[in-house]
């Protein structure tokens, strides 16, 4: 999941609240990779 690029920190609760439902109703997952944004030396 990338974050911190135009999301609000309630926009990030409300997606891992999301994820965390549909962990419950999948059974998990096999890994979750968190990717904090990254704006320099970008073009």
């Amino acid at each position: 999941m990338l974050f911190g690029h135009v999301e609000e920190y309630r926009d990030r609760i409300d997606h891992l609240a999301r994820l965390r439902e549909l962990q419950d109703r999948t059974g998990g997952f096999q890994a979750f990779i968190p990717l904090a944004f990254q704006p320099d030396n970008t073009r």
